[in-house]
């Protein structure tokens, strides 16, 4: 492929739903390219668009120093070359992904995700838990990172672990109980859904044991030591006592 230059910084559009800037990669590449020009010798990718498929920090840093932008035109280049050429670098988080398959291609899965996500103010981890369920947790992630994720519930299902998830959240924020944080992670929200799927057991049930007895709450080392504890608060004085 040909390596070519232009000034004209026009020319070149972000790829939608590409990662954000990293201001500190940024920054360094910057001052290393106040040194040399590093360009011609790793000239950015672009496809027939004129989209940044690669390099989008080195445009930025050179656009900031009035440099030359030295590029490839691979025509074909999509979504797929910015997953491969991008991870022996950073390694993607999540939300990567997350904004490249939803922003970025518009897939509607993704859309939806984000969306839940936002109006339930939940990490991705603990978002693509409760869509997903809390068994093979590794199998469903690595269809989400391939682009094939799909809701294997309703967004009305998905609502409701979701709003049974949160009122456990708020009782312990009203009472105080502390690191509230370690109640957001995936480590309390998976025991927490296995138990709410327990045959017999009655969520109003479970809520009013929880509203009197929410001093027995507390974070513990295990999946089944919260299991324990759902169930011990559940059947307190409870005559039709669930088992796990």
């Amino acid at each position: 492929m040909n390596i070519l230059e232009t000034n004209d910084y026009t020319s070149f559009r972000k790829f939608k739903g590409n990662r954000p800037l990293d201001s500190h990669n940024l920054k360094t590449l910057i001052g290393a390219m106040t040194v040399e020009n590093l360009l011609p010798q790793v000239p950015i990718l672009v496809n027939s668009k004129m989209e940044i498929i690669d390099g989008q920090h080195r445009f930025e840093a050179a656009k900031s120093l009035s440099l030359p932008i030295s590029y490839i035109v691979k025509e074909d280049a999509n979504y797929q070359d910015i997953i491969s050429l991008n991870q022996h670098k950073r390694n993607w988080k999540g939300e990567d992904y997350l904004r490249l398959y939803g922003e970025g291609l518009g897939k509607e899965a993704y859309l939806m995700l984000e969306s839940f996500m936002k109006e339930n103010h939940l990490k991705l981890s603990c978002a693509l838990l409760i869509v997903n369920g809390p068994i093979k947790q590794m199998d469903e992630y690595q269809r989400f990172r391939s682009g094939s994720f799909t809701w294997p519930i309703s967004r009305e299902e998905a609502q409701s672990i979701c709003d049974k998830i949160v009122w456990v959240w708020n009782l312990l924020s009203e009472h105080g109980i502390k690191p509230l944080h370690r109640f957001k992670n995936t480590a309390f929200i998976k025991p927490l859904m296995i138990f709410i799927e327990i045959p017999k057991m009655i969520w109003e049930v479970f809520q009013e044991k929880a509203s009197a007895n929410w001093y027995k709450f507390g974070t513990r080392p295990s999946l089944n030591l919260y299991l324990e504890l759902f169930v011990d608060i559940y059947n307190f004085r409870n005559q039709n006592k669930i088992f796990i």
